[in-house]
């Protein structure tokens, strides 16, 4: 009896997309509303808040905003030897450069069941980590 799954490409069942940092230096861009995810706010799988705010014209002048329902994935930080920090976006949030955005194609696939499927193949991806720089977990769109 044949499968009815077809497999496919990360990539051909999201859109990615990278953060960005505010310059630090301008107060007009920090202390606002806006949550801004970075490594140290990645606790747990659900992320809708941080300790970090950005405000409007810090999201326009330096970060990016991932829409709810999208999956972050830290791609770089020395955490990536040990685990997989990814979560999912439950309203809009801001994101850093060391995080990827996977907006997910929702006719092709639930973006909890992407969740799960990072978490039940953590240890795989674990085994790719290439570094923990710049590139850290390789090319995941391809997987």
């Amino acid at each position: 009896m044949g499968s009815k799954w077809e497999t496919v490409r990360l990539g051909d069942l999201t859109k990615w997309s990278s953060g960005g940092t505010p310059n630090k230096s301008e107060d007009s861009y920090w202390n606002g509303t806006i949550p801004w995810i970075s490594a140290s706010s990645m606790e747990g799988h659900l992320y809708s808040d941080s300790k970090l705010k950005i405000t409007e014209d810090g999201l326009i002048n330096g970060s990016r905003l991932a829409p709810a329902n999208s999956i972050l994935l830290l791609v770089r930080g020395s955490i990536l030897h040990q685990k997989i920090q990814v979560g999912l976006a439950t309203k809009a949030v801001a994101f850093n450069q060391d995080v990827k955005c996977l907006i997910v194609n929702n006719d092709m696939i639930d973006p909890w069941y992407l969740l799960l499927w990072f978490k039940a193949k953590e240890q795989d991806l674990l085994k790719i980590v290439e570094s923990t720089g710049i590139g850290a977990g390789g090319d995941a769109a391809n997987l």
